[in-house]
């Protein structure tokens, strides 16, 4: 099975790595409401059919709140390059171009304690607890359908105290939370770290504005998250949060003739990927815990049965300058460094809510 050859061995360093959404753990705003919108995605994993995740709640701290709490989250990396940055106060819809996958979305303000004053004002400095969001029953995902600008609803439409707000935490269920499916059909348990058993913290700030909406996707990066030890899938989760409003996507076509390296692309041992970096020229690596350069995501290369010719998408991407290139992804454990083939590179720029081309002919 190609994924036990994938992710063999302990991670040396897999931390979940964070976006600046914008907006700092300053003070927090008094008055008005605002609305979240707050949906999650996926970087694919190869030799894998599903990967189940089981969510039961969200949590988000406003400013302010327990600053030992949101020390919890200290370990966690800030990467500018790994997805876009979102505005204080951005409005608008989903712009991002991804298709918005509503089962398991919960709107409404259910469960939330918004610190009301009874005067019409949101003392959120006052309210040192998160908000809570429990759902009416445990939501299930399969993170595989969520890709190529594809993303499943947690949050629609939430009400929020408009101000500062510090982590976003993802409650998981307590018991069966997570499987993965291998393509040979058998089903594993992926097993949470104990550190995150309560949940994924996201920690980081941002600003809802009065009567503003924002609207985050969530980007599980899955080549990075699952790992193979001693016989148990672990997963060790990988985060990328964007403001929709501020994001663009690569995509392109990718001729069934290309060679990778010596290995031509339908060679069923080539599990092709598109690897971007942040920047242009940049020479690709693969995904290890050592390198300064590692790619701000990956997107599978898949077969278009329509047209023979194969295609990719990268969504959820910063405005900025990318370097982008093919490999056939399969060898690539993300605990080592390993000597991946790759095509020649190409230089892309993302613009918010665009698409760009980068075709490899």
């Amino acid at each position: 099975m190609v994924i036990r050859n994938i992710y063999r061995g302990l991670p040396a360093f897999l931390a979940v790595a964070l976006l600046i959404l914008t907006g700092c753990n300053g003070s927090s705003g008094i008055g008005g409401m605002g609305t979240l919108n707050l949906s999650i995605s996926d970087t694919p994993v190869d030799g894998a059919t599903s990967v189940l995740i089981t969510f039961t709640g969200i949590e988000i701290q406003p400013g302010g709140g327990d600053q030992q709490d949101q020390a919890e989250g200290s370990s966690s990396e800030d990467s500018n390059a790994s997805g876009g940055t979102g505005s204080d106060d951005d409005q608008g819809d989903n712009d991002s171009g991804g298709d918005q996958d509503q089962q398991g979305g919960m709107g409404g303000n259910d469960g939330m304690d918004n610190g009301d004053d009874g005067s019409g004002n949101n003392d959120m400095g006052s309210n040192t607890k998160p908000l809570e969001f429990n759902f009416p029953s445990p939501q299930q995902i399969d993170l595989l359908k969520q890709q190529g600008g594809n993303s499943a609803s947690l949050l629609s439409g939430v009400s929020l105290p408009a101000g500062d707000y510090a982590w976003i935490r993802l409650k998981l269920a307590t018991t069966d939370c997570c499987t993965i499916m291998l393509s040979d059909g058998s089903v594993h348990p992926l097993i949470i770290p104990s550190d995150d058993e309560t949940g994924l913290k996201l920690v980081h700030g941002f600003t809802v504005a009065a009567g503003g909406a924002v609207n985050f996707t969530i980007d599980f990066d899955l080549r990075h998250s699952i790992i193979l030890a001693d016989g148990n899938y672990i997963l060790k989760p990988v985060l990328r949060i964007t403001n929709n409003v501020e994001t663009g996507q690569i995509h392109g076509v990718v001729g069934n003739t290309l060679m990778i390296g010596t290995v031509a692309i339908t060679d069923p041992t080539c599990k092709p990927a598109a690897y971007l970096y942040a920047g242009d020229n940049v020479t690709p690596v693969d995904i290890n815990p050592v390198s300064s350069v590692q790619p701000v995501t990956t997107a599978t290369v898949s077969l278009d049965n329509d047209t023979g010719q194969y295609v990719y998408t990268a969504a959820f991407l910063a405005p900025g300058d990318y370097t982008v290139a093919l490999t056939c992804a399969a060898g690539d454990n993300p605990v080592t460094v390993d000597a991946l083939i790759f095509t020649a590179t190409k230089n892309a720029t993302v613009t918010a809510d665009m698409a760009t081309e980068v075709d490899f002919p």
